[in-house]
């Protein structure tokens, strides 16, 4: 995006400029020439401000899997893994 201004009542001299804009670092730019009736340019990027994000986890309630030891689980006979879909397994 370009901003073009115009600023024709200054003094010509030495100027500071500064550029800010929320969301985005503050530039300012010293030296800045103007003589009579020469036009100046400064052309100038503004960086985004830097942002920061945190994020929390924390345990709620009971585990979901009990890694401990085996108090709650099934236990499965051969019949019931043979019926386990296995991609590898020979079907005939």
């Amino acid at each position: 995006m370009k901003v073009f201004v115009e600023l024709l009542q200054l003094v010509p001299g030495t100027y500071k400029l500064t550029i800010s804009a929320p969301g985005f670092t503050t530039l300012e730019r010293a030296d800045l020439t103007l003589q009579v009736n020469l036009p100046t340019t400064a052309d100038v990027q503004l960086q985004v401000a830097g942002s920061s994000q945190a994020v929390e986890v924390s345990e709620t309630g009971a585990p979901m899997v009990n890694t401990t030891d085996a108090t709650i689980g099934n236990v499965f006979d051969n019949k019931q893994i043979e019926q386990v879909p296995i991609e590898a397994r020979n079907s005939g």
